[in-house]
């Protein structure tokens, strides 16, 4: 008998509450690989190889988009083999990323570097923690994931600033090493020993055989679907768009935010301070957002939630003092989490989870692919007129013109049944 099926049938509550703890740190994983953390290393990466903004934010795109391809390629790799054995290899390739990226020394190996974090780390770990939890949640699916990432959330306001720190006092190339080191030592022993694939593993069924008392206003998918038959519904292609233009807001932003804060006559600690308000606005969000996916429509939650990004929008548009950089933090943030949550949810419920690996992958490929575009974009701008008044203006009218839609993304009327 396996260490977890000995442990889960101790346990008073369900083993999958374990598994939400190990998903959570997989999911932390891939700060190194995210944008946030990544634009604190800007100026040192800047200034090491002789790059403007344009250049390194067009070494950055090249390497997401090759990126976004192969997530398809690890949601397969989810579904045949399982979280817990691609878990194993994305937390190894993470410090593998993490080594390549502290001797980085030419455009090429920056490429490279650039490349598997993003592989690993905007798309690998934190599918294989959504998926993680999708197996062992379904009517609590909501609140789970609230929890998992309000723990995410929380970090936005904490991992920049240590990075930072690290930079400081030990150099951009030992900071990079030791967030690696540090993540292989934490957390591949805690997958090898408590993460498993499915209740069954440990003699349970999905939620713990417990029925939760709350009430789904989007029911369970009464059948599995098929990748292709996912495709042909209108709510997943709306989904698609709505997690691109996520991908094209959080990346573009973030990447450039010190030259766009400082344009408008911001500092660095205001910078720091926007971000943590974001941090905290996005983490309870997703907590609060995990209770109302379970109880609310959850096409009415996406239109909340693309309506607060296009207002976060307009007041980076308008800003000019601290409080519009509060304002963006509290719109953008609460809309990110709101967002986050309700398409976690959306997945399993609408489409199964025989094939949630593969579905899930294309909202996945559709925020890397829209998160390696933007950054280039905001630095073309930022270098031919420096500003970010035009790509910030086009950003607020996609967001507009998507809110309008996202009342369309009800669940299919038709269950495709996997073979």
């Amino acid at each position: 008998m396996t260490l977890p099926a000995r442990i889960a049938a101790r346990l008073p509550v369900s083993y999958g509450w374990v598994i939400l703890v190990v998903a959570t740190a997989i999911h932390l994983v891939s700060y190194p690989g995210q944008s946030v953390v990544i634009a604190v290393y800007n100026p040192s990466l800047r200034a090491a190889l002789g790059l403007s903004h344009g250049d390194l934010a067009g070494i950055y795109m090249l390497a997401t988009l090759i990126a976004g391809g192969t997530v398809l390629l690890t949601g397969a790799a989810i579904d045949r083999f399982g979280v817990r054995s691609v878990s194993i290899v994305a937390v190894v390739s993470m410090l593998g990323a993490c080594i390549l990226m502290s001797s980085v020394s030419s455009v090429l190996t920056l490429f490279a570097a650039f490349l598997l974090l993003r592989v690993v780390g905007h798309g690998g770990l934190p599918m294989v923690a959504d998926n993680a939890v999708a197996m062992w949640f379904n009517r609590r699916l909501g609140i789970v994931t609230g929890i998992k990432n309000l723990a995410i959330a929380g970090c936005i306001g904490i991992v920049p600033a240590l990075n930072m720190w690290l930079v400081k006092r030990y150099g951009w190339r030992t900071a990079f090493t030791v967030q690696g080191v540090f993540f292989a030592v934490t957390v591949l022993p805690m997958i090898g020993l408590l993460l498993r694939n499915r209740p069954a593993d440990v003699g349970e069924t999905i939620d713990g055989g417990i029925e939760a008392a709350v009430t789904i206003v989007e029911p369970p998918a009464a059948a599995d679907s098929t990748a292709g038959a996912a495709l042909r519904t209108r709510a997943c292609w709306l989904i698609i768009l709505f997690s691109g233009l996520s991908g094209v807001m959080w990346a573009g932003i973030v990447f450039h935010i010190m030259p766009l804060f400082e344009s408008r006559g911001l500092t660095g600690a205001e910078v720091a301070t926007t971000l943590a308000a974001y941090g905290i606005c996005l983490a309870l969000s997703q907590f609060f957002g995990g209770f109302v996916a379970d109880r609310l429509s959850l096409p009415l939650l996406l239109t909340l939630s693309q309506g607060m990004t296009a207002v976060g929008c307009f007041c980076l548009l308008q800003m000019s003092s601290m409080s519009f950089a509060v304002a963006f933090a509290v719109a953008a943030g609460a809309g990110g989490g709101l967002g986050a949550i309700t398409v976690a949810a959306v997945w399993p419920r609408y489409y199964g989870r025989r094939h949630l690996g593969k579905i899930r992958s294309f909202g996945i490929a559709a925020m890397v692919i829209g998160s390696s575009v933007s950054p280039y974009l905001f630095g073309l701008a930022y270098d031919a007129w420096n500003s970010f008044d035009w790509p910030l203006t086009i950003l607020a009218i996609l967001c507009v013109i998507l809110t309008a839609f996202m009342p369309l993304t009800t669940a299919p009327k038709v269950r495709y049944i996997a073979p």
